[in-house]
């Protein structure tokens, strides 16, 4: 598989395939509408990060307020929020963040539409490698979901 490389140049293109992507999955997992909102990208506390690792080079980073973890995780699994456990919360968190990422990549993959991921994971904000980054945050159920393609 050949390397391809993010390019400031398509910064608009992949905002609007990111959304896409965020829109395509939330709607799917909690039926909730998604709003963009012009925020900064706080830069301190733990994320979700994700390598994207072919064609592309880079990685998703992503944090997801406790309150829409919550809320994802029991309706994905379908159990009370009373019975969720962190685990549960980060797998569930990563489950979405990886949904994301595949839909985002399947609609900028050249060819075969072949790519490859790594598993999400927590990271620390001072493990986060400096990188070009397109930082959006999008309202959903009333709180602020910060997702970040860096590379």
């Amino acid at each position: 598989m050949s390397e391809h490389v993010f390019a400031l140049s398509k910064k608009q293109e992949y905002e609007e395939k990111i959304f896409e992507a965020v829109q395509a999955t939330f709607e799917n997992l909690i039926f909730s509408e998604i709003e963009k909102v012009d925020q900064e990208f706080h830069s301190d506390g733990e994320f979700l990060f994700l390598d994207i690792m072919e064609p592309y080079r880079g990685f998703f980073v992503v944090s997801i307020p406790r309150p829409m973890a919550s809320e994802i995780a029991s309706t994905v699994l379908s159990i009370d929020e009373k019975m969720l456990t962190e685990s549960l919360l980060v797998d569930t968190s990563g489950e979405v963040l990886n949904t994301v990422a595949g839909h985002f990549l399947r609609s900028i993959v050249p060819e075969s539409g072949q790519f490859n991921l790594g598993l999400p994971r927590t990271v620390n904000a001072r493990e986060l490698p400096e990188a070009n980054a397109i930082n959006m945050h999008f309202s959903i159920s009333g709180e602020v979901l910060g997702i970040s393609l860096r590379w």
